[in-house]
């Protein structure tokens, strides 16, 4: 799981000692449930970070149309990254 060796576009599904793992060598984990679910508990880890995927409207729940802004304001391309839901 070497970050060198593996495309920039590649998908890796992880249980979660693999996820453990990956995260001590360096992985940061973007959680992208709602906040209100991500206040409610989360993983406990130091790069754990939330910006939801979908939002809550007076319409109800939408996909975040700032989403991937957000994301790219505190993670650069090049980071290696767990997402979870």
């Amino acid at each position: 799981m070497d970050s060198e060796k593996r495309p920039a576009t590649e998908f890796l599904s992880a249980v979660a000692h693999e996820a453990k793992d990956l995260m001590a060598s360096g992985y940061r984990y973007l959680d992208v449930r709602m906040v209100e679910d991500f206040n409610k508990g989360h993983v406990d880890a130091e790069n754990v970070f939330n910006i939801p995927y979908f939002i809550m409207t007076p319409e109800g729940r939408v996909k975040n149309p700032q989403f991937l802004e957000q994301v790219l304001s505190v993670c650069s391309k090049e980071d290696d990254l767990l997402v979870g839901s």
